[in-house]
């Protein structure tokens, strides 16, 4: 009998709660990579894991480990990678210490996966006789690129501008170094493919969702946006539809933002604005997104494919979205699947006739959701991931 493979899994923050892209992915990925291998997980954090998360490993893997990097540690590093001209924000996860620990625990393992551009440089130590896997997820190099074009803020402008070129180097070369990586977006994963072996793999969706059916009526008539609302491009896309959307017809349509860990400039939104809610946290997002008029994604900037976007259409939901949220999406079609809106004018005149007449949109989100259920399921998603994986090790 063949012996089972050892894989060591490094996360560059932890998966609890579950609330992001990040975290639905890692939560469901864990499970599928401990069914097939001896699975161990090293956790970046500055905090200690929840005594929920340390439950799900003790559950799924063969063996955990934290890593604390002390914010005062991640600070001092981030102004020092901006001096040496390396991506600050893998400086800001970055610990020798930490490197030199996965290098060791990694002696004893055939595969190492590395998660996001932040796992980069502890990857890199890996022995190249390992199988070595980066999960890049999204080129942020090239997200940055474009936000840098739209975004209003002037800080985050400059940082962007900064950041994009280091990071646009760290990632090819990170492509040209190692067995696979793995890519959200397919124009992406199709931009890098001639620096090395990558893949594209979309994400997905919980599959209770093309049966969930909660509803509250006090939420039929307002929009919502569902996302982390301390992630930057959920910020700027909120602010961007606040500003030019919502002034004008907020009275007549009413705005939630579902999500956790809102900042004080998006918690401060509820008191300026009588017609918007901001629920923070919540146990059950899906219950607003549910029984909203409709679920929008005016992203301005952002990366990869969006998963509020995939779990809108999984409810089958009507989705008003800009295009850099739609084209991602592989196979899915404006006024099809959902609708694109990329102007104020346009997002106004879609959602006010769609509060006019609703049931003539109905047909999209039922074609929504049986597409997303053919295409993206995190079951999907996990099989071919591991799929990848095992092609590399036939050919070695």
């Amino acid at each position: 009998m063949e012996r089972k493979k050892n894989c060591l899994f490094i996360l560059p923050r932890e998966i609890y709660p579950i609330v992001s892209g990040y975290s639905n992915k890692n939560y469901n990925l864990i499970i599928a990579l401990s069914q097939r291998y001896n699975l161990y997980i090293t956790v970046l954090s500055s905090k200690p894991l929840s005594k929920e998360e340390q439950n799900f490993y003790k559950q799924y893997v063969c063996g955990w480990t934290e890593i604390h990097i002390k914010k005062i540690q991640s600070y001092f590093n981030a102004l020092l990678y901006l001096v040496r001209k390396e991506p600050i924000q893998v400086g800001f996860f970055y610990s020798s210490k930490a490197a030199s620990y996965i290098c060791r625990l990694s002696e004893n393992m055939d595969i190492v996966i590395g998660g996001l551009i932040r796992s980069e440089k502890y990857l890199r130590r890996i022995d190249c006789n390992k199988i070595r896997i980066f999960d890049m997820v999204d080129s942020i190099g090239i997200n940055y690129q474009q936000s840098y074009k739209n975004t209003s803020n002037q800080f985050w402008k400059w940082i962007y501008k900064i950041e994009s070129r280091r990071l646009l180097t760290m990632e090819r070369k990170g492509v040209e170094r190692y067995d696979k990586t793995f890519f959200v977006n397919r124009a992406e994963e199709l931009h890098y493919r001639e620096y090395g072996r990558t893949a594209w793999l979309p994400h997905g969706v919980k599959e209770e969702l093309f049966s969930y059916n909660k509803r509250d009526k006090s939420f039929e008539t307002t929009v919502a946006f569902i996302g982390k609302m301390n992630y930057r491009p959920n910020i700027e896309a909120v602010k961007w539809y606040i500003e030019n959307v919502h002034i004008k017809i907020g009275k007549q349509i009413p705005l939630i933002i579902v999500g956790a860990y809102p900042t004080k400039e998006i918690l401060s939104l509820s008191d300026r604005y009588s017609n918007i809610t901001v629920t923070g946290y919540c146990e059950d997002p899906y219950i607003y997104l549910n029984s909203c008029m409709a679920i929008i994604a005016p992203m301005q900037t952002g990366a990869g494919i969006q998963n509020k976007v995939l779990e809108g259409m999984a409810l089958g939901k009507i989705n008003v979205i800009t295009s850099l949220a739609a084209n991602p999406i592989e196979g899915a079609e404006d006024e099809i699947h959902f609708l694109v809106a990329d102007s104020s004018e346009k997002y106004i005149s879609i959602l006010n006739e769609i509060k006019s007449n609703p049931a003539k949109y109905q047909e999209i989100g039922e074609r929504a959701r049986k597409f997303i259920q053919q295409k993206f399921t995190w079951k999907a998603y996990c099989d071919l991931y591991c799929e990848n994986i095992d092609n590399i090790e036939a050919k070695i």
